[in-house]
């Protein structure tokens, strides 16, 4: 392929090609470098193309296997970097996670937990768990539309004690 057939079939695929990239890449500096990049190897390598083939689907796959090469080796780079940092290379500061503060907050609801009575808050625990209404209907040996009441006034009980210890806090 001649520099001016190269020319003649890509000046009409350019629009298609950064739309592409921009697919690719989800910003427009990094677009306009895949797509440079692509034009660039394209042409360098425009004696590979084989004649009477799909020119679009060869300059495509070209952009699309940049686009990957570059992908993995930025990747590879954050991992690299990842494990230096691990090793100790580089000095940083590390914090130490307390759940004191959760482990109460926990406790306090526990306790408004409690004061709901027991008949709405054994079905509303096995829902909180995960158990679906026909369930808990099995499995309390009660009809479901009781379980259906006895969860929704459990939540909003519990809705209720929420609101006023945040009123509280405030």
């Amino acid at each position: 392929m001649t520099s001016n057939e190269f020319i003649n079939l890509s000046n009409p695929l350019k629009s298609m090609l950064f739309s592409f990239a921009m697919k690719l890449t989800k910003n427009r500096d990094d677009a306009k470098d895949l797509f440079q990049e692509t034009m660039l190897r394209a042409f360098a390598h425009k004696e590979s193309f084989a004649v009477n083939t799909n020119f679009k689907a060869w300059i495509s796959t070209i952009m699309r296997n940049n686009f990957m090469s570059e992908y993995r080796k930025r990747r590879s780079r954050n991992n690299i970097e990842l494990k230096l940092e691990e090793q100790g290379a580089f000095p940083m500061q590390y914090s130490v996670n307390n759940e004191g503060g959760s482990n109460l907050v926990m406790k306090e609801y526990d306790l408004m937990f409690k004061t709901i009575n027991e008949s709405q808050r054994r079905p509303f625990e096995l829902f909180f768990k995960g158990y679906g209404y026909k369930e808990i209907s099995q499995k309390l040996g009660m009809p479901i539309g009781t379980v259906k009441s006895r969860i929704f006034f459990a939540r909003r009980k519990m809705k209720d004690l929420l609101a006023k210890v945040d009123a509280r806090r405030a």
